[in-house]
């Protein structure tokens, strides 16, 4: 005897093939996605460490050289060289990784240095290396040591590393 396959049965097991189907290309993808976006946070989180790391050095170096040059007493005939600001060309990785505003703060501590320069000349030109002189240079340098730990900070909250100073504890 021949059966009688009813008319909705093969259009179930269609659509329940269609459904399968689209399923596990969906759940595929779902996974795939996920595996894509943890490998991309992991690059990413390693780049801004290895650039923070360098950034993090380099300004820690200027920021000591700063205060101390702005805390150096005066001395007769005797003008201590200013700190040259770092040469963050030296830095090696895709900046594109830090916030533009922070990257904008880094490379404005040289056009800032700059016009502390210009001021100091200025300042040396009218009173020489006298105590007017002492007080200008210590406030200017004071306010790029302020600058330098302001990065320092964002760059440790933003690459996830500790303050350059807490490793020589």
């Amino acid at each position: 005897m021949t059966a009688v396959v009813p008319l909705w049965m093969p259009v179930a097991s269609a659509l329940g093939g269609m459904v399968g189907a689209l399923g596990s290309q969906f759940l595929y993808h779902y996974f795939t996605a996920g595996r894509e976006k943890k490998a991309a946070d992991k690059k990413l989180a390693s780049e801004r460490a290895y650039l923070g790391s360098q950034l993090m050095i380099l300004l820690a170096g200027y920021r000591e050289q700063c205060h101390e040059f702005s805390l150096s007493p005066v001395k007769d005939d005797h003008v201590p060289s200013r700190p040259e600001v770092p040469d963050f060309s030296r830095v090696k990785g895709d900046w594109t990784v830090l916030d533009g505003v922070l990257q904008l703060r880094i490379h404005r501590l040289a056009f800032v240095r700059t016009q502390h320069e210009a001021r100091l000349d200025a300042v040396f030109e009218h009173y020489s290396d006298g105590p007017e002189y002492r007080e200008t240079a210590s406030d200017l340098y004071q306010k790029l040591v302020g600058e330098c730990d302001g990065i320092i900070q964002e760059l440790s909250t933003l690459c996830a590393l500790p303050s350059p100073w807490s490793l020589d504890e």
